[in-house]
């Protein structure tokens, strides 16, 4: 039995708790200041690859760890780093399901080839090895999948994986370390701002993906001005460098490429939030073209 503080069980609690009663303690999610919801459909396989800024960061990073769940895969590039314990958020049930079936192949010591093959429908062998270590939700869940057909991803670019720029996924070596150092972390259905205004909870890194680029655009799309964009975005790091022990770090996730105004209206609202910035470029070619993203990362006092 877990008991709540704040709306949220204490961090020990959170991080033994079963994963079905934590779906059960955070009810039905409100719809996040991001635009998504309890059913946004979930992205497969990542579309962001902090994985080199995070290797150049690892002696600056501490746990414990907050990110958003996305895909899975950012939360298990960071417990490859042996930050832990972890806890990720997301609004999107289906996002949970993701991140639940990868962490129990990851803990079945799946092979790498069997890995791949899980997304977006399971096979059957593969998914009766691991139901057992699925919560009930994400076992139906994944039942259903099979039976249809898969899953419908967020993006169909990610129906399969980058495995080169998934540090994880790149080679076997790779895999194999990750595995050993990942184990299940806790997955609560909330929206990032929903859990931090929930939990007295403070973390030594917290990874907001790219969650002020959808805040700032959705604010833009429902008819608010520049201004009023910029401002949901200093609320949201207001909220986040209050839930930062002492030293922490914070990183976004800019997508300089789709819209170079994010990752100025984001770093102004990082430091606005009294975060001490640096940044980490990242280039690389994917697609035919060739991409130039950045990590930045915010350090509390």
């Amino acid at each position: 039995m877990i008991s709540a503080v704040a709306g949220l069980p204490p961090l020990s609690d959170l991080l033994t708790a079963g994963q079905s009663a934590l779906y059960r303690l955070c009810g039905p999610p409100a719809a996040a200041s991001s635009g998504f919801h309890a059913e946004s459909p979930p992205y497969l396989w990542a579309s962001e690859f902090p994985a080199r800024a995070l290797a150049s960061l690892r002696a600056t990073l501490a746990p414990p760890v907050l990110c958003i769940a996305g895909s899975g895969d950012n939360a298990v590039e960071l417990l490859a780093l042996k930050l832990s314990p972890l806890v990720a958020v997301d609004v999107s049930r289906p996002a949970c399901y993701v991140s639940e079936i990868k962490a129990a192949a990851l803990a079945a010591g799946l092979a790498l080839t069997d890995y791949l093959r899980l997304l977006p429908s399971p096979p059957v062998d593969l998914l009766a090895r691991l139901t057992g270590a699925l919560s009930p939700e994400a076992a139906a869940f994944w039942r259903q999948a099979a039976e249809c057909g898969g899953v419908e991803p967020a993006s169909l670019l990610e129906r399969v994986p980058d495995r080169a720029h998934l540090a994880y996924l790149a080679s076997e070596a790779a895999f194999e370390q990750a595995r050993a150092a990942v184990r299940r972390w806790p997955l609560v259905n909330l929206a990032l701002e929903d859990y931090l205004a929930r939990t007295p909870h403070r973390f030594g890194t917290i990874y907001v993906s790219n969650v002020g680029e959808y805040v700032r655009r959705a604010a833009l799309l429902s008819g608010g001005e520049e201004a009023d964009a910029q401002a949901k975005l200093r609320d949201l790091w207001r909220l986040v460098a209050r839930h930062l022990l002492p030293g922490g770090v914070a990183l976004a996730y800019a997508f300089e490429s789709r819209e170079a105004a994010q990752r100025g209206a984001e770093a102004a609202a990082m430091a606005a939030a009294g975060l001490r910035l640096a940044a980490y470029p990242l280039e690389f070619s994917r697609l035919g073209g060739r991409l130039r993203h950045c990590v930045l990362a915010g350090r509390a006092p």
